[in-house]
């Protein structure tokens, strides 16, 4: 199973090379990362079958949340087309806060 951990300490992967940071994936490896599009990218490859569903794990720390422990992840549940059931709060919302501001 791959584990991706969206967290403030992550990777941050450069946008033009998410197909490369996507094919280097690994089975059995914890990933840290702090990108959007990776996030993104991943959900694409479970709808297109690239990735089976119940072969990645995402989880979240939200570093807004005073009360939860450190180390503490929220595990994100997803469907069979890569769609979270719910977003926690912090979770994805940097990109949708900056674009709310253009309008």
């Amino acid at each position: 199973m791959i584990t991706v951990i969206y967290t403030e300490e992550g990777e941050a992967i450069n946008d033009f090379k998410i197909e490369e940071w996507f094919k280097s994936l690994k089975d059995g490896v914890t990933y840290e990362i702090s990108s959007e599009m990776a996030i993104t990218r991943l959900q694409v490859a479970i709808k297109e079958k690239e990735i089976d569903k119940n072969n990645i794990q995402f989880m979240y720390q939200n570093p807004r949340d005073s009360s939860s422990l450190p180390g503490t992840y929220y595990t994100l549940e997803h469907d069979r087309n890569g769609t979270f059931r719910d977003y926690p709060i912090g979770f994805l919302d940097r990109r949708t806060d900056l674009l709310l501001k253009l309008l």
